[in-house]
């Protein structure tokens, strides 16, 4: 588990430095929140996470209701 180890560590420093880091600390794990983890049997790998203000919110392939779905989630839904 050094693999998250190292990101929890990288986390902090950026929030200590009040660097933007997206999605916001406390939906991080929004998935496991809706998904209990045994239950889970497909995992889907995005190419790169949402980074503008207002569109991660810890679940891939989605935006919160009232954010416009940015040009990636707009080619999925064609």
């Amino acid at each position: 588990m050094k693999y998250m180890v190292d990101i929890e560590t990288f986390l902090r420093a950026q929030y200590a430095k009040k660097v933007p880091v997206f999605p916001p600390r406390d939906e991080i794990f929004s998935a496991f929140n809706l998904t209990p983890l045994n239950k889970i049997r497909v995992v889907i790998i995005g190419q790169d996470p949402y980074h503008g203000v207002g569109q991660a919110h810890g679940l891939s392939f989605s935006v919160k209701k009232g954010v416009p779905p940015p040009p990636s989630l707009k080619n999925i839904y064609k």
